[in-house]
């Protein structure tokens, strides 16, 4: 997988995939990792990162294998249209901006969480 495949791939795994608890309280450190790395690192660094926190938290590494090579493969053989529409604003992005919407869909994550911790208490 290239970085832009893993970006993609972590993007889709944070709009449709169910998170655990300890996944979405981790979300902090990995969106902190990010930050720290779109500043000084490469996207290749960044793009490890992600992958580390993945694997760290199966399933969710095998999720986005899966999920990046989907992402390679309707690039590559354009796939049926409900998949191409799905992706088809992802990958049309350069990294930064990947890099970007990944840490917009952390903080969304993190605050759906949220939302729902508190209307737990309630």
């Amino acid at each position: 997988m290239n970085d832009r495949q893993i970006f993609i791939g972590f993007c889709d795994l944070l709009t449709n995939e169910n998170l655990d608890s300890q996944a979405i309280q981790d979300l902090s450190q990995l969106s902190q990792t990010l930050k720290k790395l779109k500043n000084d690192q490469s996207d290749d660094a960044i793009a490890d990162a992600i992958v580390d926190w993945c694997a760290n938290h199966q399933p969710l590494g095998e999720s986005l294998r899966m999920r990046s090579l989907r992402a390679r493969a309707i690039r590559h053989k354009g796939g049926n249209q409900a998949d191409q529409e799905q992706w088809i604003s992802n990958i049309s992005l350069p990294e930064s901006e990947l890099i970007n919407e990944i840490e917009k869909k952390i903080e969304e994550t993190q605050a759906q969480k949220s939302q729902v911790s508190q209307e737990n208490n309630n």
